[in-house]
Order: structure tokens, then C-alpha cells, then sequence
């Protein structure tokens, strides 16, 4: 009678343990929060989280994040972003760079939409880690800071 009783109490302290440890996202105005997929994946490409806000004039203003293999430094991610950019017709508007992070601002028609961007990349190891904001460009003033804010709270742990 003891054994299961043990048993039970130690598979349910070892499960409570591991529903303590998962991550979650807390969204507080929305009133929820749900756990979140923990991407562990050899893929050279990876997309863990999308957020959309509610959809205006037919687009969601959305922010996404990306895990891209990439073995180069961060300036020749830059210098290959920049080359991709200019071949898909979209247009930069600012851009900086440091040691330890990229961040870009540019805009293009993409689907027969003109869309802005906003993005902010960090490398770790062989990987960059890439926040994009994206939005309309006509809706582009009115998510901006908001937008901005969540890609620029982008921190590697």
C-alpha cells in the first residue's frame, strides 16, 4: 500500500516540476497566458513565435522571430541582408550595426502591399536570432513604438 502511495506522490512531484520549468508567454490585457513550444531543433531554420495584432485594412500588423544558421559575423549578414533586400525591390531606410546586434528599419511593396520593417538581429554562436516587426506602410505610424518596443526587448538568454 505504501509503494504506490510513494510512487504516485514522486510522478506527481515530478511532473508538477516539469509544468513549473516549461516557459510560458503572460499576455495580461488579453487575460491569458499559455504555455509556450520549446524549439530544440538541428534545422538551419526555425520560426518559434509569431504575434499578430488584430487585422486593419485587410493586414495584421505582426512580429515574428527566426533562428537562422548563419557561421558568418554579424556584418556579413548584414552585407547579405542588404544584397536580398535590394534584389527584392525593398528599400532601406536606416540601419546600425555594433558588436553585438543589427537592427534595420525599410520598406517595399511585397504581394502587390506596400510594407514596412523593422528588425533587430544578434548573433550567438553559428546562429542570428531575427525580430521582425511588419505592418502596412499607411498603418506604420500608428503600431510603430509598439512594434518597435517588442522587437527591441529581443534578448538572448
Amino acid at each position: 500500500m505504501r509503494i504506490p502511495l510513494v510512487l504516485i506522490t514522486t510522478v506527481s512531484l515530478m511532473l508538477s516540476t516539469i509544468a513549473a520549468t516549461a516557459g510560458s508567454i503572460e499576455f495580461e490585457e488579453a487575460g491569458f497566458s499559455i504555455d509556450t513550444l520549446d524549439i530544440k531543433t538541428k534545422s538551419p531554420f526555425a520560426q518559434p513565435i509569431t504575434m499578430a495584432l488584430p487585422a486593419k485594412g485587410g493586414f495584421a500588423a505582426n512580429v515574428n522571430v527566426q533562428i537562422q544558421e548563419y557561421p558568418g559575423t554579424l556584418q556579413e549578414y548584414l552585407d547579405l541582408s542588404v544584397g536580398q533586400l535590394d534584389q527584392m525591390g525593398l528599400r532601406i531606410l536606416d540601419q546600425s550595426i555594433s558588436d553585438a546586434e543589427l537592427v534595420m528599419e525599410y520598406e517595399g511593396v511585397m504581394q502587390g502591399r506596400l510594407l514596412h520593417f523593422y528588425a533587430k538581429a544578434v548573433k550567438r554562436g553559428k546562429s542570428v536570432y531575427l525580430a521582425t516587426a511588419t505592418d502596412s506602410a499607411d498603418n506604420w505610424a500608428n503600431t510603430a513604438a509598439e512594434l518597435k518596443s517588442v522587437v527591441d526587448s529581443l534578448k538572448l538568454k
